[in-house]
C-alpha cells in the first residue's frame, strides 16, 4: 500500500482534479516513454519522494516478462530502484538516511505468477513502475538539493517532471540528464 503522505502530497500538487481523475492524469503525465513524474515533499526530518516511470524507461518494455531474461532484467530493476540512496542524494549537510523504499509494477506482479511457459493473461497495454522513498535528516535546515542518479542508471529516462512542496512552498521543474539537480529552497 503506498503512503498515505505521499498521495496526499500527489493530490496537493493536483488539486484541481478528483482523485480519480488525478490518478488518470498521473498516470498519463508519467507514461509517456522517456519521461516521468517525481513529486518531492519535505516535513518536518522527513523527505518523501514518489517517482512514476513507464516500465519502457527502465527495462525497455512493457510486456509481461516472457523468458528467464526478460524476468532476470525486471528483477535488477527493482533493486536497482530501492537502492534510493543510489538514485538520490540530499544535501550531505542535512545527514540524510534511507528508512523504506517500495517498488510496484505490474511486471513485478507477473514475476510471481508466471506460468511454467512464462506468460501472462494479465497483459496490460503500458506497465508503469511507482516508486517510494522516505529518508529521515537529522538536519533539515541544510536539505537545499536534492542530485539525481537516475538518469545514468536508467538511461532510456530523458526527462523528469517534478513537484516540490517544502515548508517554503510548492515548485514545479523540469529534470533532464544535464540539469538533475532539484532545488528544495
Amino acid at each position: 500500500m503506498r503512503n498515505p503522505y505521499v498521495a496526499a502530497l500527489f493530490l496537493l500538487t493536483c488539486s484541481a482534479a478528483t482523485p480519480i481523475h488525478a490518478e488518470e492524469h498521473r498516470h498519463h503525465e508519467a507514461h509517456a516513454h522517456g519521461g516521468g513524474q517525481l513529486n518531492v515533499a519535505v516535513e518536518q526530518n522527513t523527505l518523501m519522494i514518489d517517482l512514476s516511470l513507464p516500465a519502457m524507461n527502465i527495462v525497455g518494455f512493457e510486456h509481461p516478462a516472457s523468458n528467464e531474461n526478460e524476468r532476470d532484467q525486471v528483477a535488477r530493476a527493482a533493486d536497482l530502484l530501492r537502492d534510493g540512496k543510489g538514485l538520490f542524494v540530499p544535501t550531505p549537510e542535512a545527514k540524510c538516511a534511507l528508512v523504506r523504499s517500495e517498488v510496484e509494477s505490474a511486471l513485478l506482479e507477473n514475476l510471481e505468477h508466471h506460468d511454467d511457459a512464462g506468460h501472462n493473461g494479465d497483459a496490460r497495454e503500458h506497465a508503469d513502475f511507482e516508486i517510494t522513498y522516505e529518508f529521515n535528516c537529522e538536519t533539515p535546515s541544510q536539505l537545499y538539493t536534492l542530485t539525481l542518479w537516475l538518469f545514468e542508471r536508467f538511461p532510456g529516462t530523458h526527462h523528469l517532471r517534478t513537484q516540490v512542496i517544502t515548508p517554503s512552498g510548492q515548485v514545479g521543474a523540469e529534470l533532464t540528464p544535464e540539469k538533475s539537480i532539484l532545488n528544495l529552497k
